[in-house]
């Protein structure tokens, strides 16, 4: 019997060697794509494209003409080109160029001539000089426009020259010249002209009508708020700044009122707001502050620097000192410390408690002290508690506990506390051993002993089928697999292990088949199949070794 294999079979590359394919007389159903057998009667090797059988022991039967091909020849064919009369075509001699002759309904050569000025050489096609004479008009009249001269008839290649026409103008300088313009924009006319003069001008400023000027006219140059101008030479006027000349003001504001400075000799404006303190000099008298606040200061750090509210408090916190805050009321908690706390609490704080009550978990009495351990303290860990009066414990109160002498306990001048000893300190008990003990009624171990243990068979009931379930539990398992659609089949076995060796076998024919299979992780098999198997088409068993 043959082996069933459900998955592909990858060679990896591999030779299949002193192996046959399937041999039978008659075709067997068309199988899937790709399936061969061989025909014992035809002695031909077939092929499954999906549909039918193909052999693939064939040769070429016959030779079609295509377009632009002809065949000839009944047994031994011809091939040979035949399209647009090409294959009549002998050689042009030389360079030319293949073209279809639409008047004659013929492909011919097309050479070029030297006359035409067109070039072949090797696959490029070019354009080079082309005669004059093979062109119908080989030459042209150039005409001088308006103020033009020269020009005239010139051939294709050469050239001719177009100059300026002289006017009547001579050529030199000309003084406060008259000149006449035409319409090309040349000079027809040029004198000289009298000397320079000026009838008027206009005087304008910033703001105000520009005044005219006339011959004879003096223009005065008065200086505005806190200008002053005055003549220093015949063609030379000054302005000064004169700060006593401008208008006096009581107020000032830096964000909108500029100071006059002189920068690196330039006269420029800067805002009040952009002038820091630190551009003056350091004062030489007491600065009066008028009642307001400084604000925005750092903290010190040489020892003549001011100090800041913030470096006090923080300086005093940090400095390991008990800082005394007043009265805390357990009761209600007052002031808040403990549901989270509110307020600023620094290291050091110090309350008295003078109501009695519950300190988040841990119970507080009158004159007990709390004290924070840090900033922001938001736990019983970050406090730390002096307790001023203790009472005697209770099942729910903290406090002072006494120890009973009849009960066997020992107190030390100490007040250490100690169990008598009522057995000798050992160590009892293995994976083989068992132990037996004997406790009195305070819960103390009086005597302790070991002994090996030892299992019956027939003390136990089922105790062989019982380890065998046992032991089948741990390292085995067993499923079915198929549903008449899915090729892949995750299996769960929970052995814990990628150490199992699987096996599957048909559950029609009960023999063993070979499938795909992949160890996904340590409690998980994959079982992979080229098709779908029916509801339940097989069996898998796994079983873990080691």
């Amino acid at each position: 019997m043959a082996i069933k294999y459900l998955s592909s079979i990858n060679l990896s590359g591999n030779e299949l060697q002193n192996a046959k394919l399937h041999p039978l007389g008659t075709a067997p159903a068309v199988g899937g794509v790709g399936a061969v057998y061989y025909n014992t009667t035809d002695d031909v090797l077939f092929l499954s494209d999906g549909t039918s059988w193909i052999s693939v022991s064939g040769d070429i039967t016959d030779v079609i003409a295509g377009t632009g091909i002809a065949v000839s020849g009944a047994t031994d064919k011809t091939v040979s080109l035949s399209h647009l009369g090409i294959q009549n075509l002998t050689d042009a001699g030389g360079d030319a160029m293949l073209f279809w002759d639409d008047g004659v309904s013929a492909t011919g050569w097309l050479t070029p001539s030297s006359a035409s000025g067109i070039t072949i050489t090797g696959t490029s096609l070019g354009l080079s000089d082309i005669p004059n004479s093979s062109i119908t008009n080989s030459s042209l009249t150039v005409s001088p426009g308006t103020g033009m001269s020269g020009g005239g008839s010139v051939d294709l290649g050469s050239s001719v020259t177009l100059g300026l026409a002289n006017t009547a103008v001579t050529a030199g300088s000309y003084i406060s010249g008259n000149f006449t313009v035409d319409a090309q924009g040349r000079l027809t006319a040029a004198s000289d002209g009298g000397a320079g003069t000026m009838t008027s001008w206009t005087l304008a400023g910033d703001s105000g009508s520009g005044q005219t000027i006339t011959n004879g006219e003096t223009v005065t140059f008065t200086g505005g708020s806190g200008l002053v101008s005055s003549t220093v030479a015949s063609d030379t006027l000054r302005m000064d700044l004169d700060i006593n000349d401008l208008v006096v003001t009581t107020a000032f504001d830096g964000s909108a009122d500029y100071f006059a400075v002189s920068d690196a000799g330039a006269s420029r404006k800067i805002l009040g707001n952009n002038i820091s303190l630190t551009q003056f000099a350091a004062p030489t008298a007491t600065i009066s502050m008028g009642t307001n606040k400084v604000t925005n200061v750092i903290d010190p750090t040489a020892a003549q620097d001011a100090a800041t509210k913030n470096y006090v408090d923080t300086s005093i916190a940090g400095s390991g000192a008990l800082i005394y805050q007043g009265a805390y009321n357990a009761a209600t908690n007052t002031p808040n410390l403990d549901t989270p706390p509110t307020g600023t609490i620094n290291q050091g704080f110090t309350y008295t408690v003078t109501v009695a009550g519950t300190f988040f978990t841990e119970a507080v009495q009158i004159g007990d002290l709390i004290i924070a351990n840090s900033d922001t303290p938001t736990t019983l860990a970050d406090w730390t508690t002096v307790q001023n009066n203790i009472d005697i414990a209770s099942a729910t109160v903290a406090g002072i506990a006494s120890f009973p002498t009849a009960g066997g306990l020992s107190i030390t001048g100490a007040g250490a506390v100690s169990m008598p000893a009522v057995v000798t300190a050992s160590t009892k008990g293995s994976a083989d051993k068992s132990l037996t003990a004997t406790v009195d009624n305070k819960g103390r171990v009086t005597s302790l002993a070991e002994q090996s243990i030892q299992i019956v068979t027939s003390q136990i009931t089922d105790f062989c089928a019982d380890v065998n379930t046992c032991v089948a539990a741990a390292s085995e398992y067993v499923t079915s697999i198929g549903n008449g659609t899915l090729t892949s089949y995750p299996v769960v076995h929970n052995l814990g292990t990628r150490d199992v060796i699987v096996e599957v076998y048909d559950t029609t024919t009960y023999e063993t088949v070979l499938t795909t299979v992949v160890r996904t992780s340590t409690s998980t098999v994959t079982i992979s199949t080229a098709s779908a198997l029916p509801t339940n088409g097989a069996r898998v068993l796994v079983k873990s070794i080691g």
